[in-house]
């Protein structure tokens, strides 16, 4: 199947969710709507849920870092990552859930991609997705699927907020009353806007082509394989159905075999004592 499903998820259960039938192959909207809250995702699984699901949930409650390891990456350094970034959160890093991106060498030095975000608040997205019925295949931040610029940065407004993508590893969600001291601190030299630009708010800008927010998001899914589904969370494989089918008819017919072997060995000791 190549339609997709796309749930955007609020950072609370009570929160509208968005949601997109897209078509990977032909690029285009089969169908999509607005959930009130998490309580209708049961219903919208059991009339879209058998297409692969992918969750993008709010920029605002992830964190994302690069932090520059002190060797070549292996198991060790990747366990200890942790505790490296614990002088830099006020919060306690066993209440935190890391995820991994992408490890990049620069010159002699290794740059290690992070994603933070609050273990209760991912447990509560996964939880809500699965009682619902959904097994996503892959859960991100939703400002990491604007197109990225080289000349400058990508916004659209979503769900009141403002989402922003500066860069690979760079991406952020602005309240709209955040942006004249946002964009005073960052020194942005361009954004391409997919929304309407704010008329009170100078700014360097290209207006590109409109679009709906999660048909725009959903085009960079191909070039984005970052999830933060890792470890415990990851997707479970799906067995083959056919694989499944073959191996129960298998074990029952090598159980059938041990069974005749042994009544036959039986017979054979029997006779052998006449």
């Amino acid at each position: 199947m190549n339609e997709q499903l796309i749930i955007r998820l609020g950072s609370q259960p009570q929160q509208p969710i968005s949601w997109l039938v897209w078509s990977a192959i032909n690029q285009e909207i089969i169908a999509s709507g607005q959930l009130a809250s998490a309580d209708e995702l049961s219903a919208l699984s059991e009339r879209l849920g058998r297409r692969p699901v992918i969750a993008l949930v709010p920029a605002a409650d992830v964190v994302l870092s690069e932090v520059l390891l002190p060797a070549k990456p292996n198991r060790q350094i990747i366990q200890a990552l942790p505790y490296m970034l614990e002088e830099e959160h006020a919060e306690d890093i066993e209440q935190l859930y890391l995820a991994l991106g992408q490890c990049q060498q620069r010159g002699k030095e290794y740059w290690q991609q992070v994603a933070l975000c609050k273990k209760a608040q991912l447990e509560q997205w996964v939880g809500s997705l699965v009682v619902a019925g959904f097994q996503p295949t892959q859960l991100l931040p939703d400002a990491l699927l604007l197109p990225v610029h080289q000349d400058g940065a990508s916004a659209i407004e979503l769900a009141g907020q403002w989402l922003l993508r500066q860069g690979v590893w760079q991406a952020s969600s602005i309240e709209p009353g955040w942006w004249p001291d946002f964009l005073s601190l960052a020194n942005i030299e361009l954004i391409h806007s997919y929304s309407p630009w704010p008329t009170d708010i100078l700014q360097n800008i290209e207006l590109a082509e409109p679009e709906l927010p999660l048909a725009l998001l959903a085009q960079q899914l191909p070039q984005q394989s970052f999830s933060l589904l890792q470890g415990q969370y990851a997707p479970k494989k799906a067995q083959n159905k056919v694989w499944s089918v073959w191996q129960s008819s298998i074990l029952v017919g090598a159980s059938c075999l041990a069974l005749y072997l042994l009544a036959l060995g039986a017979q054979v000791w029997q006779q052998s004592q006449l």
